[in-house]
């Protein structure tokens, strides 16, 4: 019976990290204006974002945590509240909430992808596990190209 399983994160959260980490430097960029100090300011931010991005493993014991003692739904409310705050952050100037909004994206990344794989396990299986995350991923990719 599947009434005890959630379902994967939504498509909206896989679009939604995936238009940040595809549009970061084009955004920075927009924000810091095209003089040539706001150019070089994007460039600097640009290249903190690319640093920090591979730092997301630092969260896998919560959410690792997380997937093994409680609910899906606990991780989905994680993934939920990290993008709300990058997203809050995001829409700031300041470098350091710009910084912050970065290591939030990272640990994002690692919590959406490591609760998507889990929910579609937990609510689908192992039978056909590579065909339910491709139809998903799939899905995920036509809605990034059409933004």
């Amino acid at each position: 019976s599947l009434s005890g399983h959630q379902p994967p994160p939504p498509l909206s959260d896989l679009s939604r990290l995936n238009f940040v980490l595809g549009t970061v430097a084009q955004q920075l960029a927009a924000k810091e204006g095209p003089t040539q100090s706001g150019a070089a300011r994007a460039e600097s931010l640009s290249a903190a974002f690319s640093a920090l991005l591979p730092c997301g493993f630092l969260g896998l014991p919560v959410i690792s945590w997380l997937l093994e003692f409680k609910r899906v739904a606990v991780s989905c409310l994680l993934v939920d509240s990290l993008g709300l705050a990058y997203g809050l952050l995001l829409a700031s100037s300041a470098r350091p909430c710009l910084l912050a909004a970065f290591c939030l994206v990272a640990l994002s990344q690692q919590c959406l992808y490591s609760t998507f794989f889990a929910a579609v396990a937990k609510r689908f299986g192992f039978l056909h596990y590579g065909k339910h995350v491709g139809l998903i991923n799939l899905g995920v990719t036509f809605v990034g190209a059409a933004q």
